[in-house]
Order: C-alpha cells, then structure tokens, then sequence
C-alpha cells in the first residue's frame, strides 16, 4: 500500500548517471530499474527492468533489491531484506554508482562531490 507524505519524510534522488539530476519522491515505494515505468529509471550493464524499491518502514526509507543482480549501499552488498538508508548513502549497481540518497532536503547538494 502507497503511504503518502503526511506520513513519511521525502527522500531527494541525486542521480550520478544523469548529469546531477534531482528527484524529489513524497510517497512510497520509489521503485528504481531499467523499465521506462520504474520511477527512477536507470541504464547500466547489471541493471534489471525491475532491480528494486525504497520503501519506507517503520520510521526509516529503506533500500530493497529485486534483481537477482542485486544492490550495493557504500560498497557493501544488501540482502533480500534490505538495509535502512542514511543521508548521503550511495546506491551501486554492478559495482557503478546509480544515485545518492538525500534526507536534508533544505541543504543544497555540493556540485563537486555531484560530479564524483
């Protein structure tokens, strides 16, 4: 079931693959993959039509893989269950940064670190 923003924090997508753009996602799940219909749709070599969702539980947004390929948060591999985000966390795909997750929404994100 969707939850809306009068129950959840925002979540702002910083996406590294398309040239810094920003998305900002008032409801959940964010549903992220190669598919045209996913929300935050990504290209990539390991990608998968429908690799994964954030979704808030609890409190917290959460990063949950799909694809059998699936998911890096920092560097670290996540399982099936998923793991909670923190500001600033970067999601890989294949070992490639697909996008940064930001709670701070009042803070401008820095163009250099963008660009990284």
């Amino acid at each position: 079931m969707e939850r809306s923003i009068s129950e959840i924090n925002p979540i702002q997508i910083v996406n590294r693959t398309g040239a810094g753009r920003r998305d900002k996602f008032e409801s959940s799940p964010v549903t992220f993959g190669r598919d045209a219909s996913s929300q935050i749709v990504l290209t990539g070599e390991f990608v998968s039509r429908s690799h994964g969702e954030l979704r808030f539980v609890k409190g917290c947004w959460r990063l949950i893989p799909l694809s059998s390929n699936g998911a890096e948060l920092n560097g670290k591999r996540v399982g099936t269950k998923g793991r909670d985000l923190r500001d600033m966390d970067i999601v890989s795909i294949g070992g490639e940064a697909a996008f940064q997750v930001r709670f701070d929404l009042a803070t401008p994100v820095d163009p250099v670190a963008e660009s990284t």
